[in-house]
């Protein structure tokens, strides 16, 4: 199968996505990462899990993302900060990775809060706030 590649404009900003045809069109799609972009990805979901094993964190990454060298990437990324706490020696005993169950943003808790006053040139006005949190990465958007 051939991967095939679309470029997507969103005002100033490009999404670059990928596709490998299968039988299901709803999760062909992924996002494709750059070069640049890789190490910063792989990063920042390192931190957002609370430093998962490689096996599951490569899991993750693949179901949203794509690039050729994707999980040898994720391989030689090492955690100065798990590094630098690490005891010396032997261990006690192995712990086992830790077990993610869920896909980033495939499962959301949504809330509407407030009314909440706010004094503005007009006189006070009452909002709402919508958060919305990925209860994998615990990530919050608020519009």
């Amino acid at each position: 199968m051939s991967t095939k590649i679309s470029r997507l404009v969103l005002g100033d900003k490009e999404i670059i996505c990928s596709m490998v045809p299968n039988d299901n069109c709803n999760t062909e799609w992924k996002f494709a990462l750059t070069n640049s972009m890789i190490h910063p990805t792989i990063h920042w979901f390192h931190f957002i899990l609370r430093h998962p094993g490689s096996h599951c964190m490569c899991a993750i990454l693949q179901a949203q993302y794509h690039h050729l060298r994707l999980c040898m990437h994720n391989e030689c990324f090492t955690c100065d900060k798990y590094q630098c706490t690490k005891p010396s020696g032997p261990g006690h005993s192995l712990l086992p990775d830790q077990d993610i169950t869920g896909v980033p943003w495939e499962e959301v808790a949504v809330d509407l809060i407030g009314p909440w006053p706010a004094s503005t040139s007009h006189g006070m006005v009452e909002f709402f706030v919508l958060t919305c949190i990925d209860t994998t990465t615990n990530l919050v958007e608020i519009a």
